[in-house]
């Protein structure tokens, strides 16, 4: 069975999964398996499990429990299931650039390849061969994971987007390269084996070694793949995901709302009424609407807002889904940086929290998150900045 768990904040819901983790599993020796986007969340999350799991006076263990990644999960599943090993599969990996890079080589010059010849024509064809053949094969990974319909059509010698579209015309050397190296590697591709996959996980639950529940903490997109895999896991299993959702009012507008195959003729903004709602949380909107159809049971662990500061008000507004009112005072909750540049902001994020610890001898690092918009640009400055 497929649970849907939501709070507004991080806390409840790794509380909630440590009242679940609580009740130990049929195989003492069988480890928990709750999946995280990343290596901060397990961190941070095996600490608070740590206060509950076993605590005798706030302290307590976190054992025993394997943090793979999402796309981990969902890979070792399919191998389960298909037989085709990860290490070994020609469509992963390096393995497929090089097939790839083969392929093109013998492609170039023949009519249905004009666009991609004319883009590696040229004195620069050399710089350029390797960096195309991995972008394509990017995109292809991509294509299998959030379209799988749309190369199951390609195989079948349809070149269409995968919702009944015909490819435009200067797209369509896509799918003819594609089916040449799909000729040339001789075997299904990922997105071809994925139903089947799912199938048999669905008649035969043993075939994955997966124990009778497991979780999913955190995510913030899954795939078209991932989500596949994870229906057909709850067939026999307790599959539990627990997501951060800001607005239980927004999930109540959006729950039945039909989903848009294509994104840009979502309408799901214009069903919410604050602000930043709408304009950020593109994301959290879409995957409330692919989840939903799937979920068994949908729990929400709430908590009673207060909003005696700016920060608190702001988020009780967007749980309740209303329209910001002009009625708070900055009281430093909330704050807005001006900054001549990139350096500067990681020198002024340095001060400010400085100035939080030392006015709060309570806060720890691990109660600070920090984000940015391209984590490869920013991490030298903070490196420099913080030592």
């Amino acid at each position: 069975m497929l649970t849907i768990h939501r709070a507004e904040r991080s806390g409840p819901l790794a509380d909630a999964l440590a009242r679940i983790l609580q009740d130990p599993l049929p195989d003492p020796f069988a480890p928990e398996v709750v999946a995280v986007p990343a290596r901060g969340i397990e961190r941070w999350l095996t600490q608070r499990l740590a206060t509950v799991l076993g605590a005798q006076h706030g302290d307590g263990v976190a054992a025993n429990i394997a943090f793979p990644s999402p796309t981990r999960l969902v890979d070792e599943a399919i191998a389960a299931a298909t037989g085709v090993d990860p290490d070994d599969d020609p469509w992963a990996g390096p393995r497929l650039l090089w097939t790839l890079l083969e392929v093109i080589d013998a492609s170039l010059g023949e009519p249905w390849s004009a666009v991609l010849t004319a883009h590696l024509s040229g004195e620069h064809r050399v710089a350029r061969r390797y960096a195309t053949a991995a972008h394509i094969t990017d995109l292809w990974r991509g294509y299998a994971a959030e379209r799988p319909p749309m190369l199951l059509d390609w195989a079948a010698s349809r070149d269409s987007d995968g919702t009944g579209r015909p490819l435009p015309e200067d797209l369509r050397w896509q799918p003819a390269l594609w089916r040449r190296l799909r000729d040339r590697i001789g075997t299904s591709s990922p997105a071809e084996r994925l139903a089947d996959a799912c199938q048999r996980l669905r008649d035969d639950p043993t075939l994955s070694d997966l124990p009778p529940r497991l979780s999913v903490y955190g995510p913030t997109r899954l795939t078209t793949e991932q989500l596949a895999v994870l229906d057909a896991l709850a067939a026999d299993r307790d599959v539990h995901l627990w997501i951060a959702h800001p607005s239980p009012a927004m999930w109540a507008t959006l729950t039945g709302r039909p989903t848009s195959v294509r994104r840009r003729a979502g309408t799901s903004a214009s069903a919410v009424r604050h602000p930043l709602l709408a304009s950020l949380s593109r994301d959290t909107r879409e995957m409330q609407q692919r989840l939903s159809p799937l979920a068994a049971r949908d729990v929400h662990h709430g908590t009673t807002p207060t909003s005696t500061t700016l920060l608190q008000q702001l988020q009780a507004d967007l749980a309740a889904d209303r329209p910001p009112a002009h009625t708070a005072t900055a009281d430093g909750s909330v704050q807005v940086h001006a900054c001549h540049g990139p350096p500067r902001q990681v020198e002024v994020l340095r001060e400010t929290l400085l100035h939080l610890f030392t006015a709060d001898p309570t806060l720890e690092p691990r109660d600070v998150l920090v984000m940015c918009p391209d984590v490869e640009a920013y991490a030298p400055l903070v490196r420099a900045a913080f030592g």
